[in-house]
């Protein structure tokens, strides 16, 4: 994978600075952290496991930093920041953000449901101001195969 992003940002003349790769699919455990280190990356989480961290726990359990409503969906989530969460076997440190909000009837399709609260998961090594003022030429979308 890592060599194709690289002949893609050759190609582009882009620099490893300006890229920031958002991981889809079945990405978003430690190990997949620790290839795309060198890189700015966004990805969905599976590693579930970071829930259960002490300092995860310690942020649920303030309110959130802000609320999430799609335009197309009244469901809200609630999101939670987790700055410097060691992820996986190798303790790749990343910012967390968990996404919360209350179960139903129907099983939700992604993140895992823990006391009628389903818990998504993403994880970046973006700054907190960062993920949202960074400028970026281009996404490199793992998925879907350069």
């Amino acid at each position: 994978m890592l060599s194709a992003i690289g002949q893609y940002l050759m190609a582009h003349q882009l620099s490893q600075p300006h890229t920031l790769l958002r991981l889809d699919g079945q990405y978003g455990t430690g190990a997949v952290l620790t290839d795309v280190a060198g890189f700015a990356f966004v990805t969905r989480g599976k590693e579930y496991s970071v829930l259960d961290h002490p300092l995860v726990q310690a942020r649920l359990h303030l309110p959130p930093d802000q609320f999430q409503q799609r335009p197309e969906s009244q469901m809200v989530r609630s999101l939670y920041d987790c700055p410097q969460i060691p992820v996986g076997p190798d303790g790749v440190r990343c910012r967390v953000v968990v996404a919360t909000h209350p179960a139903t009837k129907k099983k939700s399709p992604v993140g895992v449901t823990r006391g009628g609260v389903v818990y998504e998961l993403f994880f970046t090594n973006l700054r907190e101001p960062g993920i949202h003022r960074r400028r970026c030429r281009r996404t490199v979308s793992a998925s879907r195969g350069l």
